[in-house]
């Protein structure tokens, strides 16, 4: 049982860095796929770009998005967790 929740842990983080990146935006070619990192945001609820005046910044509104570096974190974490849990777990592949 323990080593089905591991294997179960490490698709669920595959699954996740899989996924956040397909709903990224951002990506830069000439800065290449780490340049771009801190730029990219993993994008939920698109906005309206508000274009401001020359005294103000201009700013999304509605939009709800969040750095892919955070899920990306969090996917590594888990797979690394279901690793380690998958080979400290004291079953073998015959005990099924």
């Amino acid at each position: 049982m323990n080593r089905k929740i591991a294997i179960i842990s490490i698709l669920v983080g595959i699954g996740l860095f899989l996924t956040s990146i397909v709903f990224s935006g951002g990506y830069d070619p000439e800065r290449g796929f780490m340049g771009s990192l801190r730029w990219i945001q993993v994008v939920l609820v698109e906005g309206k770009f508000v274009k401001a005046d020359f005294a103000t910044q201009s700013y999304w509104e509605g939009r709800i998005a969040f750095p892919l570096k955070y899920a990306l974190t969090v996917s590594i974490a888990i797979i690394l967790s279901g690793f380690g849990y998958l080979f400290l777990s004291k079953e073998t592949l015959s005990e099924n």
